[in-house]
């Protein structure tokens, strides 16, 4: 009997049937991400549920009830969030001006009708709903096999970060997801919508019609352009004019305290160049990409571009935002062995383990990230123009 064969026939698997093998195989990556998930959500809920710490729900919490009992017009005064914060959390808890979009506070509203402490886990058990159907989506968008998406997003870092400090960025992932989804399928103008709902951070979304705009893709555009003005036209309705200028000068000035929390976290490429003169062409080196991408890829592949860009160039976003990137990653990986060693390392728990040595190191998240995007670029120089998916 030659070795191969007795390899074979000392094998574990060997006169099993393919199926079971199959189903074994199929399964792994399941068991590996409920285990790793498990412990994380785990830590997570086992805070909430003893210590009652909200984080950044807190923000969220008073701007809901703000202005259901307040009224818009007082949703960004600080003294009645300072208020609010001392009704219903401890004092060792910063008190976090809510700064997000008025329409977004019409959702959160809702919320503020529960006692803080049942609110917080209604919360996260939203976010964790809102996260396994981003983990679908991503999957059915970039032809990544479901395991394999949930393993992704069991190790990735800011998934972990932004569940222990209370943000809502699996929701705003799950809206970018079904617009992968919708884009992939052909349903532009949907997609175009469904994207306009990640405006309740809209600074994440910077470059996002570059992708429409690089493929000439009118209907995806009209639909995003549609969802931002219906939002905008809301957001006017609640505040009015003069309360509209309020809140863009609140934001333009960053005049409120704890608005701008722990700036040498900030993943973007001005923390990455370090001033002016090196970040004004980095700025224009990602745009360049991104409609260097958008031109000549898929639409699908041209908007997870446009993601990365847009987390790039945000003025304001930290690691947990970096979430974002997950079906990006996922989606652009495949084109070249530079995207898929700067996704591997950046899907891949690399940067917690750098910041365990200085917290500056999380600058590897926007440097892996901008290599992703040029190393898309590069090769959608060798792929034929492409208009649509």
């Amino acid at each position: 009997m030659s070795t191969v064969a007795r390899v074979a026939a000392a094998s574990p698997d060997a006169g099993r049937p393919t199926a079971r093998r199959g189903w074994r195989s199929f399964l792994g990556p399941w068991v590996a991400a409920g285990l790793i998930a498990g412990i994380w959500l785990t830590a997570v809920f086992r805070q909430a549920v003893l210590h009652g710490r909200p984080g950044d729900f807190s923000s969220f919490y008073c701007g809901g009830e703000i202005l259901r009992t307040r009224g818009p017009a007082a949703l960004y005064d600080y003294q009645a969030l300072q208020q609010c914060h001392a009704r219903h959390f401890s004092e060792q808890d910063a008190v976090l001006p809510f700064i997000r979009p008025p329409f977004y506070a019409l959702a959160l509203a809702p919320l503020s009708l529960l006692p803080p402490h049942p609110a917080l886990l209604a919360w996260l058990a939203i976010n964790l709903v809102a996260l396994a159907g981003a983990i679908y989506f991503t999957a059915r968008a970039t032809g990544v096999g479901l395991p394999e998406a949930a393993w992704h997003a069991a190790i990735f870092f800011p998934a972990v970060a932004t569940f222990l400090n209370r943000q809502d960025l699996p929701i705003i992932l799950f809206w970018a997801a079904a617009g992968y989804w919708l884009t992939a399928r052909g349903r532009y103008f949907a997609a175009g919508s469904i994207l306009a709902l990640c405006a309740m951070k809209f600074h994440l979304v910077l470059l996002l019609s570059l992708a429409f705009l690089a493929k000439k893709n009118w209907k995806a555009l009209r639909g995003l352009l549609t969802g931002v003005g219906i939002l905008a036209a809301v957001s006017l309705w609640m505040l009015g004019p003069a309360g509209l200028t309020r809140y863009v000068q609140v934001l333009l000035y960053r005049s409120l305290p704890n608005i701008e929390n722990y700036p040498v976290r900030q993943t973007n490429l001005f923390n990455l160049a370090g001033g002016a003169w090196l970040s004004i062409p980095l700025v224009l080196l990602t745009v360049a990409a991104v409609v260097t991408a958008g031109r000549r890829l898929s639409q699908t592949q041209a908007l997870a571009a446009a993601w990365l860009g847009s987390l790039l160039v945000a003025p304001h976003v930290v690691i947990s935002d970096y979430l974002l990137a997950l079906p990006a990653c996922l989606s652009l990986a495949p084109l070249s062995r530079y995207c898929f060693l700067a996704s591997l390392l950046l899907l891949f728990p690399v940067v917690p383990v750098l910041l365990a040595y200085d917290e500056r190191l999380v600058l590897a998240a926007p440097f892996l990230a901008l290599a992703c995007l040029i190393g898309a670029a590069v090769a959608s120089v060798r792929t034929p123009l492409l208009r649509h998916d």
